[in-house]
């Protein structure tokens, strides 16, 4: 299992609180902060943007994490307005199967030699938590910035405003297993795109809420290009708009019967071919 995967299982919003370990005063300085995890490149890359601020103004900051499977080796793009400037941290590191990232890398201190830098992103059943360490030329390490994310911070109903309020199959179709090929990146396609928010995940299978609504999805094999399934939404008209801006392509909306009542429906795609149908009585 690629690491990214597991890391990319927690994509979405959160929000913290970063500390800073100020060298200017010698004193950790704590403000709120916001983090978002997004699957980039069909999962192949994971970017870690976040929020924080010091004595009262706005910073910000982005890591890109990649891992190449061939050399096990994980690598980082590390930016951020206070610490960096303009400037890049290139950064070198593991990755491990529970999605945990350590990255290393350098930065010139003139005159004398380079110092080093450690970044730390992991996540799991209590949050998301990214930890920066400084190192001197002699190797002494001290903390430098922590960002925590209780996981209790993110929503538990998924993005949207519209509820979703009932689920069901079409045809053979079982919505606690939808079939996916990779668990890591259709999470991420599933809780950044289709608003819904994760609830459990292990290797091979996840559980995602919106509203009133659970489902599962499977890395099982099976060929998602024969599974489809209908949600029951509060706003058919309004759904469509949050899938249209988030570039999930949804089809018309339609006007259908069904049970002998006329609802409004439209009809949109995962990336792996799971065909979903919304609707909403007319």
């Amino acid at each position: 299992m690629n690491p990214l995967e597991s890391l990319a299982g927690d994509a979405g919003e959160w929000s913290g609180t970063n500390t800073l370990q100020d060298p200017n005063t010698g004193k950790p300085e704590e403000s709120p902060s916001t983090a978002g995890l997004t699957p980039v490149l069909g999962g192949r890359f994971v970017r870690l943007d976040y929020t924080w601020a010091y004595q009262g103004k706005p910073q910000e900051g982005s890591l890109l994490i990649g891992f190449d499977p061939e050399s096990a080796e994980a690598s980082g793009r590390w930016v951020d307005t206070w610490h960096m400037g303009r400037k890049v941290l290139d950064c070198h590191g593991t990755a491990s199967a529970d999605g945990a990232v350590v990255l290393r890398g350098s930065f010139a201190a003139p005159p004398g030699p380079d110092w080093g830098w450690r970044i730390e992103v992991a996540s799991g059943g209590d949050g998301l938590r990214i930890k920066h360490v400084v190192i001197d030329p002699d190797g002494k390490e001290d903390p430098a910035a922590e960002g925590v994310y209780p996981r209790s911070s993110r929503p538990s109903s998924g993005a949207g405003g519209v509820a979703f309020k009932a689920v069901g199959p079409i045809g053979d179709t079982d919505a606690n297993a939808l079939p996916v090929k990779e668990i890591g990146p259709a999470v991420g396609y599933y809780t950044q795109c289709l608003g819904f928010a994760l609830v459990s995940r292990d290797r091979t299978t996840a559980r995602l809420r919106r509203g009133e609504v659970e489902i599962g999805l499977a890395a099982n094999g099976e060929d998602p290009e024969q599974a489809s399934c209908w949600f029951a939404v509060d706003d058919v008209e309004a759904l469509w708009s949050e899938y249209e801006a988030k570039g999930v392509g949804p089809g018309a909306i339609d006007r259908q019967e069904y049970g002998g009542k006329a609802h409004r429906v439209f009809f949109a795609k995962d990336p792996y071919g799971v065909c979903f149908c919304f609707t909403q009585p007319a």
